[in-house]
């Protein structure tokens, strides 16, 4: 469900992307006899690194905030299979009434998501390329 409800974001994203791969590259690859999986190789993938870079960081940073699939489709799973942190949160905070422990909860959930997405961006210095650096 969450994979379907993801796709048309990504591929409208990935399209836009798409259009702004520079065509003068294409051409001069052209012209040097680069074939067609080259030119993915060296000029589209390399284009399209940033937007799968952020395509990636927004979607993980959706997974840890995963709630509503979970919780309409089984409410937490059989013997909590399919319980994430954020029902958790949900339950210690709006069923039990403990609002300090599901703050807590929710600001170590934050901490973790912040932590993870600075460790994607340090990681990413190695594989994203961006056009206009110097």
């Amino acid at each position: 469900m969450g994979v379907w409800g993801g796709l048309g974001f990504g591929i409208l994203i990935y399209l836009a992307a798409l259009q702004n791969v520079p065509r003068h590259l294409y051409e001069a690859a052209e012209i040097d006899g680069a074939g067609t999986l080259a030119r993915f190789r060296y000029i589209t993938w390399p284009s399209l690194t940033p937007t799968t870079f952020f395509l990636l960081v927004t979607g993980m940073i959706g997974g840890f905030q995963n709630f509503i699939q979970p919780y309409i489709m089984t409410n937490g799973g059989p013997y909590f299979a399919s319980t994430t942190t954020v029902m958790v949160i949900w339950q210690n905070a709006f069923r039990d009434l403990q609002m300090g422990y599901a703050s807590v909860q929710a600001w170590v959930l934050g901490t973790i998501i912040i932590i993870i997405t600075i460790i994607n961006f340090l990681i990413a210095r190695r594989w994203v390329y961006y056009q206009f650096e110097a």
